[in-house]
């Protein structure tokens, strides 16, 4: 890969902050991380744009086998090869501990969901550029007649006058877009969710926000210009 290649090293940053690299890749680029300037810039604009997840979740205390494990891992690791008085190894530390804070509360979460309405599915809706912009999720609920979207921004979307953002659901393949109503331009909202679309909601491949006529399309399809997509991800 060639590192001076903005959206190569864009999509590596990604990886890496995502946490969905294999070991050895991961290695590497902790490496390359040391001595690459821009690399460090990319993984940081990533991490700045995937911090607002966390406000999605309450706090969640690990269980106590996390501490015994991460206590014995520390044991070993002073016994064998002194690691916690290690300079370079601090220095990765430091490079890495945003991205492992952010795997870390993904996998606690999805294992132990908190008290205060856990989040059973969410999508991410990104722009044509590739940037985050919206986050929607789903709160787990027992009852489908009392489901609701919450809707984040993570950038302020400017609506031109006289139209509306809409929000749709994609089924995938050849099915048509099924819209989920007009959505506020508001940096935080919810919005209820209608039986039919409770229904339908756990078989979409993803979301999308296109800009309409005011009160959204007149043909029961996008007809303005689709501005954010994402897929629809179940985490409980």
């Amino acid at each position: 890969m060639r590192y001076d290649q903005p959206q190569l090293r864009d999509k590596l940053a990604a990886e890496y902050v995502l946490g969905t690299m294999t070991g050895r890749v991961r290695a590497r680029c902790q490496r390359l991380l040391r001595y690459n300037a821009a690399l460090r810039r990319d993984v940081a604009a990533w991490e700045m744009r995937l911090a607002p997840l966390t406000d999605l979740t309450s706090a969640v205390n690990p269980p106590a086998r996390v501490w015994r494990a991460i206590t014995a891992r520390i044991g070993n690791a002073r016994k064998k090869t002194g690691y916690w008085s290690d300079v370079g190894v601090w220095r990765g530390l430091a490079a890495v501990s945003s991205a492992f804070v952010l795997v870390l509360a993904t996998v606690l979460f999805s294992r132990e969901p908190p008290a205060e309405e856990p989040v059973s599915t969410i999508a991410v809706l990104a722009n044509d550029k590739s940037q985050p912009a919206m986050v929607v999720s789903l709160p787990a609920k027992t009852s489908a007649a009392q489901q609701h979207l919450k809707i984040k921004m993570l950038a302020q979307l400017e609506l031109p006058a006289g139209k509306s953002f809409e929000l749709w659901m994609l089924p995938g393949g050849a099915a048509t877009p099924v819209s989920l109503g007009v959505i506020k331009a508001d940096l935080t909202q919810t919005i209820q969710v209608t039986d039919a679309a409770s229904r339908l909601l756990p078989k979409i491949s993803g979301l999308a926000i296109s800009v309409e006529p005011a009160g959204g399309s007149k043909t029961g399809l996008p007809s303005g210009p689709v501005i954010l997509s994402g897929p629809w991800i179940k985490i409980l």
